[in-house]
């Protein structure tokens, strides 16, 4: 099986390790709030103690537990274009439901893996190698780390740090629909850079996979739901009818940025509420979908919560926010700000990010291996100052599982239809807005979400 040859001498492994250790300590506003100090400390001493030569894989591995160490979003280490070696990747795309992990995608070669559920890799259980791998991505909280992890599994390097491949490939055990079992060795690879596929290419990131793949809705031949048809558009906007013949307004924002072409985001939010204040009384409610936004700029969306409250649509039940796993940085910054002025109605997952967040994230320069690495630099505060959860926790958890996923239907969206006042005004105890953060759904996520140091791998 080929793997990067490039290694580094014992010196610079030991002088980016250094380097990357001052950073953080230098940079960041609090590295602490999730690991104490005698953890890191810990772990920089096995970092800086190694010896003799570092393959460049086991030098990103074990950076990237360094960089994990901080929990946040914004403290993070890739592969980057530059970085010799992590040319090629396994065309597959993984997917956690809440019944196990699946493979919703694949080149043609893999197609027909498809739809079909991982039980182990390399004869390692699959849900024991997420756990593991979640501790060597960057995140807010577990959960969200275990959601980046399914990158990891496209890394041919991610096998060999854990010695799960052999030249035969990486041995899957996996299972389909009916629960028969199979064994495949995967062995070819896309000739494309992990940094291309991870972040660099917009057709290929989060959810997103590349238009030749086959994906789940392809070999179950079933219609795509309304809020995943669109997901390469940075916004969008359409009316619904819901069961009742009422109109309701349904607005997909999955990027805070501007499109190259057409209406600019700030407009787009003001379009869509002028269109709704022509229809004044007609629109029964809002549903504002942010499952899939990852970030971009804040003040992009800054002006969407106040139009809520503008036009009336904080009142309970008015106003439905869909979230999410992928609901990260700017993303999450706008769910909490439309919890600060409006008594919105919150369905689906924990969001990937803090409410309340370290930002300003700055890059550091790894002079031999040019990962790229940065570390936030400040903290930006949403809410309140005292509001320390990990996530925006759902006020109505969905528990999807893969047969919900391929259904054709999305049943978080059916559940933001059914939503009633009473049941919103319930969620929210009499709190007033700007106490939301408090509400009863939100307390398991104000519990610190810390991890346990492990053994590196080397």
């Amino acid at each position: 099986m080929a793997q990067t040859q490039f290694n580094l001498t014992e010196d610079q492994a030991r002088e980016e390790a250094e380097l990357a250790i001052n950073y953080i300590k230098k940079s960041h506003p609090d590295q602490y709030w999730s690991n104490n100090k005698n953890i890191w400390d810990s772990y920089e001493k096995k970092l800086l103690e190694r010896t003799g030569s570092i393959s460049i894989g086991d030098q990103y591995f074990d950076l990237a537990y360094l960089f994990s160490l901080a929990m946040d979003t914004h403290t993070q280490i890739y592969p980057d274009k530059k970085t010799p070696g992590f040319a090629s990747v396994y065309p597959l795309r993984f997917r956690t439901f809440s019944d196990g992990l699946y493979i919703i995608a694949a080149d043609k070669q893999y197609e027909n893996l498809v739809g079909k559920k991982v039980v182990s890799f390399g004869g390692k259980p699959a849900v024991e190698l997420m756990n593991l791998l979640a501790n060597y991505v960057s995140a807010d909280h577990f959960e969200r780390k275990k959601t980046l992890a399914e990158f990891l599994l496209i890394m041919p390097e991610t096998y060999k740090y854990f010695g799960l491949s052999s030249e035969n490939g990486v041995k899957f055990e996996l299972e389909d629909l009916q629960g028969n079992p199979s064994l495949v060795w995967i062995k070819h690879m896309e000739n494309k850079s992990f940094s291309k596929v991870f972040y660099e290419d917009p057709n290929s990131f989060g959810i997103l996979v590349p238009d030749e793949w086959k994906t789940v809705y392809d070999v179950f031949d079933v219609k795509t739901p309304l809020t995943r048809r669109s997901l390469r558009k940075k916004y969008w906007h359409t009316t619904i009818l819901d069961e009742q013949g009422q109109q309701v307004e349904f607005i997909q924002i999955n990027k805070n940025e501007n499109e190259q072409e057409g209406e600019q985001q700030f407009d787009f939010i003001l379009s869509v509420f002028q269109e709704i204040r022509k229809k004044d009384s007609l629109v029964d409610r809002i549903i504002i979908d942010l499952r899939y936004n990852l970030g971009g700029w804040i003040k992009n969306t800054a002006a969407l919560p106040g139009l809520l409250y503008g036009s009336d649509f904080y009142k309970p039940g008015k106003t439905i926010v869909l979230i999410g796993r992928e609901t990260v940085s700017a993303g999450t910054i706008l769910a909490a700000d439309i919890e600060q002025h409006n008594y919105a109605f919150y369905i689906g997952e924990a969001t990937g990010s803090k409410p309340n967040m370290f930002l300003e994230h700055k890059q550091v320069d790894l002079p031999y291996s040019k990962f790229y690495a940065e570390s936030a630099t400040d903290v930006y505060i949403v809410t309140n100052q005292n509001d320390t959860r990990s996530f925006i926790a759902p006020d109505y958890t969905i528990n999807e599982k893969f047969s919900d996923f391929i259904s054709g239907e999305d049943i978080a969206l059916k559940k933001a239809l059914e939503v009633t006042p009473d049941e919103v005004r319930h969620s929210q105890n009499g709190l007033y807005r700007d106490e939301l953060w408090q509400r009863p759904s939100q307390k398991i996520a104000l519990k610190n979400n810390s991890v346990e140091l492990k053994e590196v791998q080397n």
